[in-house]
């Protein structure tokens, strides 16, 4: 037996080597200040993430950050509500196999629920509980084979394939400020900072993102009532590229928020905000598998290798929309807050489905004037249809402020699936053949016989014949239907 080996074509590029969510929560006991009086009750709590750092470690990646936290409480001596802030850090960490080499990290925080527990009238214990999701990218060789020089006897089964290769990654910085609007507002209560991409492509050598960074505050008005307040402000970014990209690039962003300071001024609050844009690029390349090879006067034995092709196949957008009832006994709504969470994906037959849950807070008066608040639980189900070896993630990209419908407190969270080559590819990488055979006198040089539902492939080489002959001797240009009698010429 002779051997042939293909020629191996590396493609620089990108392997997403992880992953992964971790759930973690944090726990504070905070005292209340001397200037402040003692608790009657806790009403509620609202909290902002923070991604503050990433680590890279030979055996490890981490993040740190946390979660600013409001507690909002009712004075036992029954004066206007008062507010707690208080910083609660986290940490997470991911054990990883060294592989000699940095790569990069992207993470994004969402906030899963937060809550404050009296423990006296001069002490609070508060919770709150996160879901960090983390990335981790490195260089990789993705490698290829191509046949070359093979003897026209050969058959070679071809797959193309037009696959988009992460090809770099990195992190922009910028600082958003905004002057939030509000004469009537006698002091903050809390905030809500969310950065959502509007758009996002590859320039030439720049990756250019454009989107706004939504603005959510709650207040005490002049009227002494609780109040809301949403504002926008855009933003135009753009991050220089290792090298110039043609049309075909594109990028996907995960933007978070590293820092926010607020400053009270005559007509309202002044926000200044921190914005990471950490961004993944990619580039579309057409490639080529063999599948299989035969040859009909010889022996021919296919040498197969199993490796992996890190490449997304699609990308599409998951809208979920909620919906619950408003608290019974509603007199004005002050506030709705939604913090959603992905579950873990599972696999069913036909796709992918994961759950998507958290909770929807509603801070209110009653009919009788009271504060009050409640919280009520948001779940659904996500699910995508699934193809043969490939591997789904979903990260979600935006959540829409609650809207206020009547009864009902409504909104959508979008969601990016990103559909992926499996980790392993097997292809064809060489052929061991045998020598030419001499013609066989008593073999027939025409079968008839119906397709059956076979491929022309499978019928060609159960019959000795080429793809390219039963097309000719049948005038086909495709596959046959499958109960069609074919005429194969053995060759």
């Amino acid at each position: 037996m002779m051997e042939l080996e293909f020629e191996g074509k590396a493609i620089r590029c990108l392997k997403n080597l992880m992953l992964d969510t971790q759930e973690v929560e944090q726990v504070q006991e905070v005292r209340i200040p001397d200037d402040m009086p003692d608790i009657g009750n806790i009403i509620c709590a609202w909290g902002q993430c923070m991604l503050r750092g990433k680590d890279w470690r030979s055996d490890s990646v981490g993040v740190n950050g946390g979660v600013m936290a409001w507690v909002l409480y009712s004075p036992s001596d029954g004066s206007e509500p008062r507010v707690l802030g208080a910083w609660l850090p986290m940490q997470c960490k991911w054990n990883m196999a060294s592989s000699g080499q940095e790569g990069t990290l992207r993470a994004s925080w969402h906030l899963r629920d937060v809550d404050g527990r009296m423990l006296s009238a001069r002490k609070i214990m508060v919770r709150a509980n996160a879901a960090v999701q983390a990335e981790v990218w490195m260089p990789y060789d993705a490698v290829l084979y191509y046949p070359q020089n093979i003897p026209a006897d050969i058959q070679i089964l071809r797959q193309e394939k037009a696959l988009r290769f992460y090809k770099e990654a990195g992190e922009k910085i910028f600082v958003v400020e905004e002057e939030l609007h509000t004469p009537d507002m006698e002091k903050p209560i809390c905030f809500n900072v969310q950065p959502v991409i509007n758009e996002q492509a590859v320039v030439g050598g720049k990756a250019v993102f454009r989107g706004d960074t939504k603005i959510h505050m709650v207040y005490q008005g002049m009227d002494g009532m609780l109040h809301s307040h949403d504002q926008t402000a855009p933003f135009s970014q753009f991050s220089d590229l290792d090298r110039d990209y043609d049309k075909e690039a594109v990028v996907s962003v995960v933007p978070v928020v590293s820092n926010f300071e607020t400053e009270q001024t005559e007509s309202g609050v002044h926000v200044k905000a921190s914005v990471v844009m950490q961004y993944v690029v990619s580039d579309q390349e057409q490639v080529q598998f063999v599948d299989d090879a035969y040859s009909p006067v010889r022996t021919v034995n296919c040498m197969f290798s199993t490796y992996d092709i890190p490449a997304e196949i699609d990308r599409e957008e998951e809208i979920i929309d909620y919906c619950v009832n408003v608290p019974q006994g509603l007199g004005q709504m002050v506030d709705m807050t939604v913090n959603p969470v992905l579950g873990v994906g599972l696999r069913r037959e036909g796709g992918m489905e994961g759950r998507i849950y958290g909770n929807l807070q509603f801070v209110y008066y009653d009919e009788a004037g009271n504060l009050m608040s409640e919280t009520q639980s948001v779940e659904d189900i996500w699910h995508t249809a699934d193809v043969d070896g490939t591997g789904i993630n979903a990260v979600i990209k935006s959540v829409e402020q609650p809207r206020l419908e009547g009864i009902q407190a409504s909104g959508q969270i979008r969601m990016d699936l990103t559909r992926r080559m499996a980790e392993k590819t097997k292809t064809v990488n060489g052929l061991e053949m045998g020598e030419l055979q001499r013609p066989d006198p008593g073999r027939p040089s025409l079968v008839l016989r119906r397709a059956g539902g076979q491929s022309l492939w499978s019928l060609a080489k159960e019959s000795g014949s080429t793809v390219e002959a039963i097309q000719k001797a049948n005038g086909l240009s495709g596959e046959p239907m499958s109960d069609q009698m074919l005429r194969i010429p053995v060759v």
